[in-house]
């Protein structure tokens, strides 16, 4: 989402958006924070023929979503996979009763 947009909807001010978007890759627009994040697996370039890498990715199997753990070896989400490990064990002991 663009920084207007995401400003619209959090109601935080554009310029303060800005000013997070050059530490915080969350906030940032563009393909180079979304990899950082984990929400993009890899990038391409675009030289490199893209056929045999897009067929070789969709062949590669859905085990989990790995985008927490990822984005912290990549240091665009720093805090997402203890959250989650977190809110995984609050769950299960909740389920236990």
């Amino acid at each position: 989402m663009d920084l207007p947009s995401i400003s619209r909807v959090t109601k935080l001010p554009l310029e303060q958006l800005k000013e997070l978007a050059k530490s915080t890759p969350i906030f940032a627009p563009g393909v180079e924070p979304l990899f950082a994040t984990g929400a993009v697996t890899e990038t391409w370039a675009v030289d490199e023929p893209l056929a045999p890498r897009l067929a070789a990715l969709l062949q590669q199997p859905v085990t989990a979503d790995l985008r927490d753990r990822i984005g912290l070896e990549r240091k665009g989400r720093l805090l997402a996979q203890q959250i989650a490990v977190r809110v995984a064990a609050e769950a299960a002991a909740h389920a236990r009763g």
